[in-house]
This record gives C-alpha cells, sequence and structure tokens, in this order.
C-alpha cells in the first residue's frame, strides 16, 4: 500500500471566501462570436493569492458566450482548507499541485503538473480523482506531453526526483502506458524541452540534445553537443527527407526569449541553428493537427517593453519569413494564444486564435477572438469575463465534440 504524502509546509489557512468559485451566465460580448466555435477556452495556473491551481473556463456555442466559471482543483491542502474529504485517487507523488496545464486525452480531462499526478476533472471543471492511467503509470506525469494527431498517443518526458534518469513514456490512445523507457540525463529533476515527429522524439538537455526513435530504446538515443542554454520552449519539430530534422524553439536570451530553428543531424552529431525572429516572445504555439509535421504558421505572444503598453500577438509565416502582430499598442496584456481551426479540413492556421486578456488601464479582464483572415485588425469579438489572476498561466481548447 502507497504511504500518504509527507506534507509540504504549508500557507497560513485562509478562510472559505478567498476559495470561492465564479460563476457568470450573462456575459458581455462585443463583435460576434463565430457560429463555428463550439467548445470551452481553458486556463489553469496557480492562484497569485495561495499558489493552488485555479481553472478558468469560458464555454463557447452558436455563436455565444453561454458561462464563464472558476475552480479550484482540489488538491489536499485546499480541501485542508475548505474542510472537504481529500480527493479520492493513489497518492504516490510528494506533490499534488497539477496547475500547470490541462489536456483531453481518451475521453477524460486531466490537469496536469511536472512530477506528479494528473487531477481528472468533470466536464463542468470540478475536480474527480487522481488519475494514473488505470495503474499503468507508477509514477508523477509531465506539464508538457505531446499528443500525436495521426496516432491518437500522448508521448511524454517525465522527471521525477527519485529517480536518476528521465521516463519517455507513451499513452495510447485508450489512456494506458505502453511503454515506458528510462533515459539517463545529467540532471533529471526538471521536465526537459521535448518534442515529437513522425519518426522520433527529441530531448533537451541544457547542453546537448538527445534523439530516439519512437519505438526505440536507451541503446538507440544519439545525444549532440550544443551550446548550453540556447533550447528553451519548442514551437514544433519535424523529420526531413534526410535522416536530418527541424527543431523549431524559443532560445532564451538576456533581453528575453526569440525564435530560432535549428537543423540537427544524428547521424554526424552536429547542429546548426538561424533566428527567425528576433522579437521577444513567449508561449507558442501551431495548428495542433500539424504538430510533427512541417508548419507554416505559428503563434506567440510578444512582449512589450513597459506593462501600460500592453503586448501583440505574432502570426509568423515560417516559409516566408515574415510576421503579422495583433494588438500592438491596443493598451492589453495577452495570455497565451490558442489556436482553433475553422473546420476539420480548413487549410493550416486558417481559423482564430482565443486568448485570455487584461486591460492596461482599467484592469478589466476578456477573452478576444482573432480571425487568421485579417489578423491584424480589430478582434472578431471581444467577451468580457471575471478578474482572475494567475501566475504563468497555459491556455487551452477543448473541442465539445470531436470532428
Amino acid at each position: 500500500m502507497a504511504s500518504a504524502i509527507p506534507l509540504a509546509p504549508q500557507a497560513p489557512l485562509r478562510s472559505r471566501a478567498r476559495l470561492e468559485e465564479a460563476e457568470i451566465s450573462a456575459l458581455p460580448v462585443k463583435g460576434e462570436l463565430p457560429q463555428q466555435l463550439d467548445g470551452t477556452l481553458l486556463r489553469i495556473g496557480p492562484d497569485c493569492s495561495d499558489g493552488q491551481p485555479l481553472v478558468a473556463a469560458l464555454r463557447i456555442r452558436q455563436g455565444h458566450a453561454e458561462w464563464f466559471r472558476t475552480r479550484r482543483i482540489r488538491t489536499d491542502l485546499v480541501c485542508k482548507i475548505t474542510g472537504e474529504l481529500p480527493a479520492p485517487g493513489p497518492r504516490i507523488c510528494p506533490s499534488d499541485n497539477a496547475g500547470s496545464a490541462v489536456v483531453q486525452h481518451a475521453g477524460r480531462i486531466l490537469a496536469l503538473g511536472d512530477g506528479v499526478l494528473p487531477y481528472e476533472l468533470t466536464p463542468a471543471f470540478a475536480t474527480k480523482a487522481r488519475h494514473d492511467f488505470d495503474g499503468t503509470l507508477p509514477f508523477g506525469f509531465t506539464a508538457n506531453p505531446v499528443h500525436d494527431p495521426l496516432t491518437g498517443e500522448l508521448f511524454a518526458a517525465v522527471a521525477t526526483p527519485e529517480a536518476p534518469h528521465l521516463w519517455y513514456v507513451v499513452v495510447d490512445a485508450g489512456g494506458r502506458v505502453r511503454s515506458r523507457e528510462p533515459i539517463p540525463t545529467s540532471s533529471c529533476r526538471e521536465a526537459p524541452a521535448f518534442a515529437v515527429t513522425h519518426r522520433r522524439v527529441v530531448f533537451s538537455e541544457s547542453a546537448r540534445i538527445g534523439i530516439m526513435p519512437r519505438a526505440g530504446t536507451v541503446h538507440q538515443l544519439t545525444w549532440i553537443d550544443f551550446e548550453p542554454g540556447c533550447v528553451g520552449p519548442i514551437l514544433n519539430a519535424f523529420d526531413l527527407t534526410d535522416d536530418r530534422l527541424v527543431l523549431d524553439t524559443l532560445r532564451p536570451g538576456t533581453a528575453g526569449p526569440t525564435l530560432w530553428r535549428w537543423i540537427l543531424d544524428p547521424v554526424r552529431r552536429i547542429a546548426a541553428g538561424v533566428a527567425l525572429d528576433h522579437h521577444v516572445q513567449e508561449s507558442s504555439t501551431v495548428d495542433l493537427r500539424h504538430r510533427g509535421s512541417e508548419c507554416r504558421y505559428g503563434f506567440a505572444t510578444q512582449l512589450a517593453d513597459t506593462a501600460r503598453q500592453g503586448s501583440a500577438l505574432i502570426r509568423h509565416d515560417l516559409v516566408t519569413g515574415t510576421r503579422q502582430i495583433h494588438g500592438s499598442g491596443s493598451g492589453r496584456i495577452f495570455g497565451a494564444p490558442v489556436f482553433v481551426p475553422r473546420s476539420p479540413i480548413a487549410p493550416e492556421g486558417d481559423g482564430w486564435v482565443l486568448a485570455f486578456t487584461k486591460q492596461t488601464i482599467s484592469g478589466s479582464h476578456e477573452v478576444v477572438v482573432v480571425d487568421t483572415n485579417d489578423f491584424e485588425a480589430e478582434p472578431t469579438a471581444v467577451v468580457g469575463v471575471a478578474a482572475v489572476e494567475h501566475r504563468g498561466a497555459h491556455a487551452t481548447w477543448l473541442m465539445a465534440a470531436p470532428w
């Protein structure tokens, strides 16, 4: 029987009022929401008041903003504050702060964190239970798995504090771990940047990059020595026609991250890089239907010089090397962008970009919907939502029903 989680030092208990959750059905909308949008825009991150995970959700359907709600994930500490019974499920990790990302896989909505078991959420985003993929995962998971749009599998590089290596984990389309492989690394306490192509997986450490066949073992792993600290969050990776592959990443810098492309040659064990965009940016994403393939378009948040100036959304054309900007000088601070295709067969990058925003002057919180066909124009729609203060929040779109 697994032992109980040793409790970490806890913040002073707060009153129930600090844990109130928003539920709003009458939402102001400027412009018109697209009829094709049918799903929920989610944002998750540590609540600024106490560091515990908080989910904010906006439901959009048939041209209407139906509701906005916030929900606390019922971690052990939150349950202690509220007086509720702890959430059920296995307790095999020293932490349960699953507040870094949300994914939908095998019919389940999962809140994720690095080195912790996911929390399964109900369709209304209440906490259901800790989830270990039906007993097939004997340790914590990661906040940044990669979903393969072709096979429906979930790939992950998992860092566990008790192991002297990473775990390369593959979760099948049915929601069970089908394989796990130990990957020796120089530092295994933090999850590495991780990417998946049609044929290979890529692990990035501070001073080297590992490349391995998707169905390979550690004996087929090739390391390429790299300039320390030059690979950050990965936008996308894809195979070239020869043995090389491409890695598009945000490269850390003194002013902030910028967009770079790396050509990796695992046979010769060399890498060559070139800057794609020198503007400081974060929270990059692509049309997820094409992740692992060569993508033409990428989206990111451009950071501003001052908070009052706000920030902007970027639409990169990675083929022509050009960029479009939405919102520069608008006084909005944009959160992580989420791309939603116009239809299941729409061309790559044809759809809308959604993002949570905050007005720098009024302090009001909104969700903007931007049409990629007129990216630099005013938003197609702006929805007023309740104020939610996250730290480092991640956003995702949950489609109401599969296409």
